[in-house]
């Protein structure tokens, strides 16, 4: 109707980045800055939708441009801080690419190593997307490869760390030794992390800590007997934590043991979830949970356990059920 309006594309690309098609926001958002340059909230989205794409120095010069019109935006600064610290690092990275992810990596990795990490992703994308019910989420989907110093610059994130999802798969392929880690290990790191991929695309933010954790742990690593003697004792002790207090992320939050403790204890009962009630289940939980039902509700809807409910039942299993699992 009228071609001159920047507006409809505007909310068009929002929409398509809020569902990570995100070649089709920059295509929708570049439309629109060429039809009203003025328009800051293109401009940023713009920026947003090329941060996505693994472009960062695009996304950067984007939201510089922004900042230089409106020095004290809300959130530009974060964004710009976060952008410029990876550009550092990846600056001189290398882009490859499988049938569903996109990857920049260090020119220097061997091809028979990076092959191994595009092998197994392209394997978690079809098991775990058969596992969730059919979840396949837009391609191509960004991977960043590092070897272990790299990673620490790029994430800020301690060695106790072994991976992160945050719009983007961030893994290393190497140890502090710089020696490549090996396959299982990988595996495991690279199936807990696409499991977040899988519960950003369906439910997006919305998804609480211990839920999130929980299944990516269920879907990556079985729950050993070392880790359920640590839960046995946590519970002897009164010290496992109410699962209202593990809705929020806890990864600067908790110390390391404290740490250890509550993703074991999400992995204990999402693995009772999944175990008793399977993909309807969790079809239902993040169903609730995109449709803004809070975490105990949407446990609610989808179990028929609340809070303490479902507390009662991970102390009364964690001697038997799980141990037989």
């Amino acid at each position: 109707v009228d071609p001159e309006n920047a507006s409809p594309l505007i909310q068009l690309g929002s929409y398509y980045l809020h569902v990570d098609m995100n070649g089709d926001a920059a295509a929708r958002l570049a439309e629109a800055v060429e039809l009203d340059p003025a328009n800051l909230d293109a401009q940023e989205l713009l920026g947003d939708a090329y941060y996505k794409q693994n472009d960062v120095n695009a996304a950067v010069m984007q939201w510089e441009y922004v900042k230089e019109k409106d020095p004290a935006r809300k959130g530009l600064e974060a964004k710009l801080e976060k952008a410029s610290r990876e550009a550092s690092v990846e600056n001189n990275f290398s882009k490859s690419a499988s049938s569903h992810f996109e990857y920049l990596h260090k020119p220097n990795i061997n091809g028979v190593d990076l092959n191994k990490v595009l092998r197994i992703l392209e394997r978690a994308y079809r098991e775990i997307g058969i596992k969730s019910g059919g979840v396949y989420p837009p391609s191509p989907i960004q991977v960043s490869v590092y070897d272990a110093e790299d990673f620490e610059k790029a994430t800020l994130l301690g060695d106790h760390v072994g991976a992160v999802y945050d719009g983007k798969i961030r893994v290393p392929i190497r140890d502090k030794a710089g020696n490549i880690l090996p396959e299982d290990e990988l595996t495991r790191r690279l199936y807990h992390e696409y499991t977040h991929v899988i519960v950003r695309s369906w439910a997006g933010e919305k998804v609480p800590w211990w839920f999130n954790e929980g299944l990516a742990e269920t879907f990556s690593n079985e729950l050993g007997e070392t880790e359920l003697a640590v839960l046995r004792e946590a519970n002897a002790q009164g010290l496992l934590f109410k699962l209202a207090e593990l809705e929020q992320g806890q990864l600067k939050k908790l110390d390391t043991d404290a740490l250890h403790l509550a993703y074991q204890q999400a992995h204990a009962t999402v693995g009772f979830l999944w175990g008793k009630y399977g993909v309807r289940g969790l079809s239902a939980m993040l169903e609730n949970l995109r449709l803004d039902n809070s975490a105990e509700e949407s446990l609610v809807l989808s179990y028929r356990l609340n809070y303490l409910l479902l507390e009662k039942e991970i102390a009364q299993t964690l001697g038997n059920t799980l141990a037989q699992r």
